[in-house]
């Protein structure tokens, strides 16, 4: 706890600790039993700190208090956790180790050490006082929102056949249909006119990306969960080795467009721009990655 500056110079005055939380979803139904998915940032001498994935350095942020989350999220409410007596010196010596220790970016995890973890950690530093329970009891109880979310939908590794599709989800089809309206002269009335061929299944196409991207049956260790454009839910397992560019050539395939479109990391919201390195620098593993149109 770091409540009393040091030393035997002037006390400075007290500064609030803020906490900020933003809803990650409409939490209007499961807020009420305790179960919403949030974001939360620590404001602190007018500045919001919060921790976020970075594939080098610190993942502790440092933005303007609520303006840090873009869409969907939205501001849900500020809670007053206490005072401190700290110089801006002091808080940022305290902001840099947390950085350089236990908040380093690629350590960042949905489920496992998220912004929320970070607030709890930087609110018992400064004032040995936990954030309130419910904002990060989603992940606290393993994560079983965002799993059950993908369960929807069909996992095929590469020892698995594509089984039978159960309805849920989405399956692609054509947004052409033949359906002649008029009979040619001459043509039989039972011939084809070679009718656009549908898209392949859900889960031929989850089999064929994950035999196309050279997947090493005995080091797929890496799983990543998808959204892609159409709004299907998928998940794909991956070698460390691979890269996004693997990951790129998996979308292309599972979700069957030639739309142009950027990949996108979730919680905190940000755009995935390093095509090199590797899934496993990244930290990547079970992370949750959206597919959406280039704008």
């Amino acid at each position: 706890m770091y409540a009393v500056s040091g030393g035997g110079g002037r006390k400075p005055k007290p500064s609030k600790v803020i906490l900020h939380v933003y809803d990650l979803n409409n939490n209007n139904w499961t807020s009420s039993f305790g179960f919403g998915a949030h974001h939360t940032g620590v404001e602190v001498f007018g500045q919001e700190y919060s921790f976020a994935h970075s594939p080098s350095g610190s993942g502790v942020t440092i933005t303007i208090p609520k303006s840090s989350v873009p869409p969907p999220a939205q501001f849900r409410e500020s809670i007053e956790m206490g005072e401190i007596n700290l110089t801006s010196q002091e808080l940022r010596a305290i902001i840099e180790n947390m950085g350089k220790d236990e908040f380093v970016g690629k350590n960042y995890h949905l489920t496992n050490k998220n912004c929320n973890h970070f607030s709890d950690a930087l609110c018992m530093k400064l004032l040995n006082k936990h954030i309130p329970g419910w904002i990060n009891r989603l992940a606290n109880v393993g994560g079983s929102y965002f799993s059950s979310w993908f369960d929807q939908t069909p996992t095929l590794t590469p020892k698995q056949e594509a089984a039978a599709f159960s309805g849920q989800g989405h399956s692609l089809q054509s947004n052409s249909t033949s359906t002649p309206t008029s009979n040619p002269k001459g043509r039989n009335n039972n011939s084809t006119i070679n009718p656009t061929p549908a898209l392949a299944s859900l889960e031929d196409r989850l089999s064929n990306a994950q035999k196309a991207i050279g997947n090493n049956e005995e080091d797929n260790s890496l799983t990543i969960q998808f959204r892609l454009i159409d709004g299907s839910k998928v998940k794909g397992h991956f070698n460390p080795s691979h890269t996004i560019t693997d990951v790129r050539k998996f979308l292309d395939l599972v979700s069957g467009i030639s739309t142009p479109y950027d990949i996108y990391s979730m919680y905190p919201r940000a755009r995935v721009t390093d095509e090199t390195s590797s899934l496993s620098q990244l930290n990547m593993n079970n992370s949750l990655l959206v597919q959406e149109k280039k704008v």
